[in-house]
């Protein structure tokens, strides 16, 4: 099995050496989507506890207030309200080519497994992200 091993480690060091100036993060456009392999170094190198991951959209679906208390409960931080709940630096994007939006499933599906893996959390959150691109091209 290829994800997850040490090989695809380093497969995913080459394409950085390659790739990424500097090592500075900046992948190209699909790569950037592949989290688990961004994140399992990390994983290694320090306690999974000491992570807490969320989905931007968690924002706006469960709410600004009851995603920054699970921050605060994670930091063990009292809570801290936030007073301009308003989405920043955002912008509207024209529709997507259905053809190209089936291919970036495709592709990104075995992704998604593999991060659900990661993060030991198969919740069709972290395995199927598709739904919320219904509800809102913006970003």
């Amino acid at each position: 099995r290829f994800a997850g091993s040490s090989q695809e480690d380093e497969a995913w060091n080459k394409y950085l050496n390659r790739h990424v100036p500097l090592n500075t993060g900046s992948y190209g456009l699909l790569t950037r989507g592949m989290y688990a392999v961004q994140l399992r170094p990390w994983f290694r190198a320090f306690s999974r506890d000491q992570f807490l991951c969320l989905r931007l959209e968690s924002m706006k679906y469960d709410g600004v207030p009851a995603i920054m208390q699970l921050v605060w409960d994670h930091l063990d931080l009292p809570n801290h309200p936030v007073h301009d709940e308003s989405a920043k630096n955002t912008r509207e994007y024209q529709s997507m080519d259905p053809q190209v939006e089936s291919y970036l499933q495709r592709f990104f599906q075995p992704h998604n497994r593999t991060l659900a893996s990661v993060l030991e959390d198969d919740s069709k959150e972290w395995r199927d992200p598709w739904p919320y691109a219904e509800v809102s091209r913006r970003v």
